[in-house]
């Protein structure tokens, strides 16, 4: 990879200007990226092989390719069928082990990001009210929300959410439906009017 860089790249130590010393340590190098990203092959192949293809099959069929052609020129350096006077011949191992790494990377990312909104999903989730007061005889009884039936009514005061659809039959406020409808601002209800759960 050091050739690559401008300006000639950056100074290799001696060793590294026999060319099939740098292919055997280009080769070397790119064996744990390879076991990192054996899942791509893995799966990339399974999928080849059963006629539906998909993006791990794509990596996989590129990377070999670059593998191989790298394998191929170190054999071909080894057994002087390649002119090395000029300079390394093009290997293509760092190709497929960028090539692994970046996708490897952006993987692991989006894993983090998933994670994120479930978690975050999760604690919306929790904000949901469990149970709900229900009047029963004229008394307020504190209920789990599947206890709660069709018909019962319930108790809701200021500041508390709503914990099931219905219908208001008593008393008037104003209800943040921004979660559902978008409007930022609370909605007026009265009597008779229909209110939704918030989350």
């Amino acid at each position: 990879m050091g050739p690559m860089l401008p300006g000639g790249g950056l100074p290799l130590p001696a060793i590294l200007h026999q060319p099939l010393v740098f292919a055997l340590v280009q080769l070397i190098l790119v064996l744990p990226v390879l076991y990192v990203g054996r899942a791509f092959y893995q799966k990339g192949f399974k999928t080849l092989f059963a006629g539906h293809p998909n993006m791990d099959s794509l990596i996989a069929v590129g990377t070999s390719a670059a593998l191989f052609q790298g394998i191929i020129m170190t054999i071909l350096i080894a057994t002087n069928q390649v002119a090395t006077q000029h300079g390394h011949p093009e290997l293509y191992f760092e190709s497929a082990a960028v090539i692994l790494t970046l996708i490897t990377l952006g993987k692991y990312m989006e894993a983090l990001s998933k994670e994120r909104t479930s978690e975050a999903i999760s604690k919306l989730m929790n904000l949901a009210p469990k149970t709900a007061r229900v009047l029963c005889e004229g008394q307020e009884v504190t209920l789990p929300l599947d206890q709660v039936k069709v018909g019962d009514v319930l108790q809701v005061r200021p500041g508390e959410q709503i914990p099931v659809d219905g219908i208001i039959v008593e008393g008037q406020s104003t209800i943040d439906e921004s979660m559902l409808t978008g409007e930022s601002l609370p909605v007026k209800k009265t009597s008779g009017i229909q209110s939704l759960v918030r989350l």
